[in-house]
């Protein structure tokens, strides 16, 4: 008898053990039981199943909808009567399976979608001279993080005057990354700059010169995909900077449209 009891206790054990895992699978106890029942019975109307274990008629045939739509059960019909069976778990396991293999296969394509997706522009504004630093620090990262070889600017000596000695060290990190500068700059000013040196090309330089018609008064740089708009006001300093991609994007076409209706006016050094 002491065996006996042992071999219930330890099945009773094992079946609790089963209904444990099943409930992590999001079936509760009446699910789990109707589940079961299924798979000992092979199949059963909804009306048997109500009878056998004392569920409400109506929870019965919603449990079973729901297990349905988990395709943990299957459904048809014998003598214009409808009978439900359930499905082996190794069925289980090959749809998920299935699923993980396209789930796998999407991967890359929804990567490389994240890295398209168009965001709303995060922007920020910095003042003095200290948050003008920390733009340019940000920049070089920029370049960094999105490996760009190029930045695209429309100059003004009106900033780099403010901090001479800093953008020179700037300058210097920059030219380490290999970056190329195409830059714009306002006719016949740069030779006046504390910095005259940015205003010449060079190896890793070209600068074109805007007609004084369309003279401008504040330094644009594109850098990766952070867009920097540099002002000086009334003796103030501030920057505005924008984080987009497809803001970055449009910026670098009107740069280019006006890039190439200048002249190359200055020699490579």
């Amino acid at each position: 008898m002491g065996i006996l009891v042992l071999f219930v206790s330890l099945i009773f054990m094992t079946i609790l053990s089963t209904e444990e895992k099943f409930n992590r699978l999001g079936l509760n106890d009446r699910r789990v039981k109707i589940y079961l029942y299924l798979l000992e019975n092979i199949e059963a109307s909804a009306y048997r199943i109500h009878q056998d274990l004392k569920f409400p008629k109506a929870t019965v045939y919603n449990d079973l909808l729901y297990l349905l739509d988990k395709q943990l059960v299957t459904k048809w019909k014998k003598n214009n009567k409808l009978y439900f069976t359930a499905e082996a778990i190794r069925h289980q396991k090959v749809l998920l399976e299935e699923k993980m293999a396209i789930i796998e296969s999407l991967i890359p394509d929804l990567n490389e979608l994240r890295k398209k997706r168009y965001q709303s522009p995060e922007v920020k504004i910095y003042t003095g001279k200290e948050g003008i630093k920390t733009v340019f620090d940000n920049m070089l990262e920029q370049l960094k993080r999105t490996h760009s070889k190029q930045r695209y600017i429309f100059s003004h000596p009106e900033i780099t005057d403010q901090l001479p000695n800093f953008i020179r060290g700037w300058a210097k990190e920059k030219e380490k990354l290999g970056v190329f500068t195409y830059s714009i700059v306002p006719e016949g000013i740069g030779a006046s700059s504390k910095l005259p040196e940015v205003y010449s090309s060079n190896y890793l330089r070209e600068v074109k010169t805007m007609p004084p018609g369309y003279m401008f008064e504040i330094s644009v740089s594109l850098d990766g995909d952070q867009l920097t708009f540099f002002v000086v006001e009334k003796g103030n300093l501030y920057a505005i900077t924008i984080e987009s991609v497809i803001v970055s994007r449009m910026f670098k076409q009107l740069f280019t449209f006006v890039w190439d209706q200048l002249p190359k006016s200055r020699e490579v050094k």
